[in-house]
């Protein structure tokens, strides 16, 4: 995570850096792009041979909480202390115009969800790994199909392909209430997720209503479909609970998308622009060897999973061209369900439990144009 941020940091100063090369003739009127392309889903492409690069610093922490989103995961809770909640990571984007109406894309993040456990009426003193770190990558391309000028409508196309990764994340414990019986341990034992990913594709149909020179109205549905698998195990070697304890998982998440959003070029420098997205999913599980019947049976059966079945995503960004090349940017993300349908392996039995969440971010980013 450390090298990450590195990596963010330095790319946000490179592109900084490139206002070197981006100074127009003061005594020419400069024209300003308007709209940031980024990951904003809309009809319209760059043209032929431009492309744009975006680098943004994503983070939460109980300073930059102004819902009280945090807060309200973690407030009153035994389980959660310290940092809890926070997230801190960075997200790169691409677009590259290769044909007159044909745009290609790379989406990349990485990101860390800080998890320091406290107390657990289970297992007493509970420690855990610093966090759960995640990789998220898609790649694809947009077709604008269709141009109506005359009525400012286009349409377009888009396909992606996805995946994403997680480190193993473990918690350390030295009791456990089993029912009847509470086990004592001399050393730390440990319940551990492992192999957790997944990977699939995305198919969207996007419009866009242009009104005037400075309003867009964008509209899409799309349907993506994702296998992701995960593994639990533990070093318990008490029987009873170690019997069928070690499980694998596989999931087969279809979504179905609706979204409506609009960019308003509120000055020729400064693009706002807002989103919302309903997404909807029916899946199917599959779990290796026979259910665990123990007292923890609910951190390995497939029915400790989320009843959850939809999100809601609401995205608002805005920007500021400093010039006719580079912008800065700030965007902030809520989802009703944390991030249920967005990164489909945390649909496992131990991090599914907080899938209800409210949960957001905020991103400050820097863009060039060229």
């Amino acid at each position: 995570m450390v090298c990450c941020n590195r990596l963010v940091k330095y790319l946000l100063f490179s592109l900084i850096l490139l206002m070197i090369g981006s100074h127009t003739n003061p005594t020419c009127a400069a024209t300003y792009p308007g709209w940031l392309v980024q990951d904003t889903p809309m009809a319209f492409t760059l043209n032929q041979g431009e492309g744009e690069l975006t680098a943004q610093w994503l983070l939460v922490n109980s300073t930059i909480d102004f819902l009280n989103i945090r807060g309200n995961l973690t407030g009153g809770s035994k389980l959660f202390t310290g940092n809890s909640g926070d997230l801190n990571g960075g997200r790169f984007t691409f677009n590259l115009g290769v044909l007159p109406s044909i745009m290609v894309f790379y989406r990349g993040q990485n990101h860390e969800i800080v998890t320091e456990f406290g107390e657990s009426h289970t297992f007493g003193s509970v420690d855990s790994d610093h966090g759960i770190n995640t990789w998220s990558h898609e790649a694809g391309l947009r077709w604008n199909f269709l141009d109506v000028p005359s009525q400012g409508l286009s349409f377009a196309i888009e396909g992606a392909w996805l995946k994403h990764t997680s480190r193993d994340f473990s918690f350390r414990f030295l009791r456990v209430d089993a029912g009847d019986t509470i086990l004592q341990f001399s050393s730390p034992k440990e319940i551990r997720l492992s192999s957790l990913s997944d990977d699939g594709w995305r198919a969207r149909l996007i419009g866009s209503i242009l009104f005037g020179d400075s309003f867009l109205l964008n509209f899409w549905a799309g349907y993506e479909t994702i296998d992701a698998s995960s593994a639990i195990s533990t070093t318990i070697s008490y029987e009873p609970i170690k019997k069928n304890f070690d499980r694998r998982y596989s999931i087969k998440e279809d979504q179905f998308h609706l979204g409506i959003g609009m960019i308003w070029q509120v000055l020729p420098r400064v693009p706002v622009e807002f989103y919302y997205d309903y997404l909807h999913l029916s899946r199917s599980e599959h779990a290796t060897g026979a259910p665990n019947t123990s007292a923890l049976a609910r951190y390995t059966n497939p029915e400790g999973l989320t009843p959850e079945s939809s999100n809601h995503i609401f995205t608002g960004k805005i920007g500021y061209w400093l010039t006719p090349n580079l912008n800065i940017n700030l965007e902030g993300k809520l989802m009703t369900n944390q991030f249920l349908g967005i990164v489909p392996h945390y649909n496992n039995t131990i991090t599914s439990r907080f899938f209800h969440q409210l949960y957001g971010y905020i991103g400050l980013g820097v863009g060039y144009a060229f």
